[in-house]
Formats: structure tokens, C-alpha cells, sequence
């Protein structure tokens, strides 16, 4: 699947084991943790019927990526986000507006604190990811937090959010 691969590796490497804790792979043969790596960048949970919004091409965020492109953090459903454009709108739209621009483009990635990115994320979001990998919501934010900053900016290495479509394309290696 490429990208997602790439950084599930790291994940595991980085805990020196086989597969990120409570993240084995499910019967459809993915692993859950990369199922909500999909919802949250795609916008859309992984087999539903319905096709994502499509979005806009976007610049690199000198202001604000809300202004660009939305998110709901109500929604219903990890979905309900609106892919990594609404992703990046709400993580900068509850503080992370320094740290989300450092991961689109070329540079250093700052990190995010598990804590802070699930504030962002919202307590719903996140206990309906953790109920979906199986594993307890600090554990899952902390490998999100060390995850998605890198995945960001591999998706965004060009210095501009990419649409919907790119955004599936790079997941799968295309």
C-alpha cells in the first residue's frame, strides 16, 4: 500500500517488535491501524458505498488550511473529517497551526503531543478509533502522534494539500 506501509514499518521498528501494539491484522487482511490512517486522510470509512468529497487543490498553509478546505468535528464517523484537508483545517483550527504547517512541505516536522492531538481530534473521534483497532486511546494516540506528522509531509512533500484522488493514489504507491 505504499506510504502506509512505509510508516507502519517505522511504527513497528520504532517499538521493536513485529506489529504496532493491538494493531494485528484483521480478517479482511488489513490492519486496523491502518484502516484509521485511510478514514482519516481519505475521509470516508474503508468500504463504505458513498465516495468522499472531492476537494480542492490547495497550496502549501501560509494562513490558515480551514480557509482552504473544511473540517467538521462533529461529524459523525472518522469520516466525517473531510480527508487531510479537513484533518489539517481542524488539528490547526484547535492550536496545531505551527506544528500542521511544519509537516506540509519540505523541513523539519515538529512533533504533536498525544494529548494535544487528541484534543484536536475530539474525545468521540478518538474513542471510535480506539474501539476500531482494539486498543486503549493513549495507545493509539501515541502512535498517531508519531506517525502522522511523517505521513503528512510525504503526502504534502510538494508544499501543497493534494486532492482526494492524489491523495488515494500516493496511499496506494501509484
Amino acid at each position: 500500500m505504499g506510504i502506509l506501509d512505509e510508516v507502519l514499518q517505522q511504527l513497528q521498528q520504532q517499538q521493536g517488535k513485529g506489529q504496532p501494539q493491538n494493531a494485528a491484522t484483521g480478517a479482511d487482511g488489513q490492519s486496523p491501524l491502518l484502516v484509521i490512517f485511510q478514514e482519516l486522510l481519505l475521509g470516508k470509512p474503508q468500504g463504505a458505498d458513498q465516495p468522499a468529497p472531492r476537494q480542492q487543490q490547495a497550496e502549501a498553509p501560509r494562513g490558515n488550511v480551514s480557509a482552504q478546505q473544511g473540517g467538521d468535528q462533529d461529524a459523525s464517523g472518522l469520516g466525517g473529517l473531510g480527508g487531510l484537508g479537513g484533518l489539517l483545517a481542524q488539528l490547526q483550527q484547535s492550536g496545531l497551526d505551527d506544528v500542521v504547517r511544519s509537516w506540509v512541505g519540505p523541513g523539519e516536522n515538529k512533533p504533536v503531543e498525544p494529548d494535544a492531538l487528541g484534543d484536536a481530534l475530539g474525545k468521540k473521534a478518538v474513542t471510535q478509533m480506539a474501539d476500531k483497532t482494539g486498543c486503549n486511546p493513549n495507545d493509539l494516540l501515541a502512535q498517531l502522534s508519531k506517525a502522522l506528522p511523517g505521513l503528512i509531509d510525504k503526502l504534502t512533500h510538494d508544499g501543497r494539500i493534494p486532492t482526494q484522488q492524489e491523495v488515494s493514489q500516493r496511499l496506494r504507491g501509484q
